[in-house]
């Protein structure tokens, strides 16, 4: 009787090869970390304040405060009634600090 080829255990088996835990010359594993929170500022009872005229020049200072923190501003936006910032953090950024800072400039 015949033993079919596809029966033979494969050449390149993964138990010949050295495990990667085991090898002290081995790369480490990096790790990418990518924050990005959606921040919504409300006016003072809800009142239509942030006028057109005005509104593009509010959103480019707002972005630049972000900068400043070494932040990214995605995208900045919103109402008469409300600002929209989506903005990307660093991990050693505390989001409690960055609004703080960003209502202090505004």
């Amino acid at each position: 009787m015949e033993i079919s080829r596809w029966c033979e255990p494969p050449v390149n088996d993964i138990r010949d090869k050295p495990r990667r835990g085991l090898d002290r010359n081995a790369a480490m594993s990096s790790t990418h970390l990518s924050l990005h929170y959606h921040l919504v500022f409300g006016t003072k009872n809800h009142e239509a304040l942030i006028s057109s005229f005005w509104r593009e020049r509010l959103h480019a200072y707002l972005g630049g405060v972000i900068r400043t923190l070494d932040g990214a501003p995605e995208a900045i936006g919103g109402s008469p009634r409300r600002l929209h910032l989506l903005v990307g953090l660093r991990a050693t950024h505390t989001l409690a600090d960055v609004l703080r800072f960003v209502q202090m400039g505004t």
